[in-house]
């Protein structure tokens, strides 16, 4: 089959490059494109549209085009309402990374538009390819992994006051942290608050790694201060290789992973990393539980028809 995937995020490569990949190896060819292209289009047999903005809006407010459209929203389209302007019943499915998002949106949705969309709506979780991360049995450590983009949205003040709070438990903690800060007065409120409280040598900022696998087989624990997520892949990467999670309770993280491992505060997050329960089995085991790239496939290829 012909698949013409539209993306208008560059996170597509960590929620969707695998399941193109393995579409390939299948057998299909596959075109993926970050605009609507029209020739694209109508080459494909079916269009699948990662996230619901941009290029596949275009799809789907093209009434010319007669091809099944799929797409998968994620927290942003939550957020912003992208998913408001479009006829639903335009596509073959829409879908949704949990189960929280699908029932808000789609209340929403039918709300404002006072009918009952007649496509299929399903969640399909993200996955992870967990032959990519290697696996160990772990114990309690003293370093804390934290991988994502600097943002005021990813909790950064959140993550100063636990570094804080953990220092002054034990000099020992050690903080690496990897993600690009494209906002200077953020970086300099890092900078300067790791400078004033003499907690410089106990951080590790990284813009990037080349392999993250390696990189977290460096830390004991994997942590996210997050206020927003649809699910957060270097959770669910960490676990996979028996790295603890720390995880910040946003809206939905509880009904994602195990309340234990989920705090609102900073001292609830110092009081998970200094338990002395870490169990790498239950945590690997809760990912190929729930979090699988064949998981994600297959619910993917059986409601695409592939």
């Amino acid at each position: 089959m012909k698949i013409y995937i539209i993306v208008d995020h560059t996170g597509y490569n960590k929620t969707l490059l695998d399941v193109a990949e393995k579409w390939r190896e299948a057998g299909h060819e596959i075109k993926i494109d970050m605009y609507y292209d029209i020739e694209k289009a109508m080459w494909c047999d079916i269009i699948f549209g990662e996230y619901i903005q941009g290029g596949v809006v275009h799809a789907v407010n093209d009434k010319n085009l007669d091809k099944p459209i799929v797409m998968r929203g994620i927290d942003i389209d939550l957020y912003f309402g992208h998913y408001m302007g479009l006829d639903w019943d335009r596509c073959k499915a829409v879908l949704f990374i949990n189960n929280y998002m699908r029932e808000y949106i789609v209340d929403k949705y039918k709300a404002a538009k006072g009918v009952e969309p007649k496509c299929l709506i399903e969640t399909v979780e993200l996955g992870v390819d967990v032959n990519r991360f290697n696996y160990k049995e772990r114990q309690p450590g003293k370093t804390i992994g934290w991988l994502n983009a600097i943002g005021p949205a990813k909790g950064i003040e959140l993550l100063c006051q636990i570094i804080y709070k953990m220092v002054k438990y034990n000099k020992e903690y050690k903080f690496e942290i990897v993600g690009q800060c494209g906002t200077l007065w953020l970086e300099k409120y890092i900078e300067e608050f790791l400078a004033r409280n003499g907690l410089s040598d106990n951080v590790n900022i990284k813009s990037s790694v080349a392999d993250v696998d390696k990189w977290m087989d460096g830390i004991d624990y994997i942590m996210t201060t997050s206020m927003k997520e649809c699910m957060s892949l270097p959770i669910a990467e960490g676990m996979a290789k028996g790295i603890k999670p720390v995880i910040h309770n946003w809206w939905g993280a509880d009904q994602l992973y195990p309340g234990d491992l989920v705090f609102q505060t900073a001292e609830q997050a110092c009081d998970i990393i200094m338990s002395p329960q870490y169990d790498s089995n239950f945590y690997r085991k809760y990912i190929l539980d729930h979090y699988t790239s064949d998981k994600q496939f297959n619910k993917l290829n059986k409601i695409m028809g592939l």
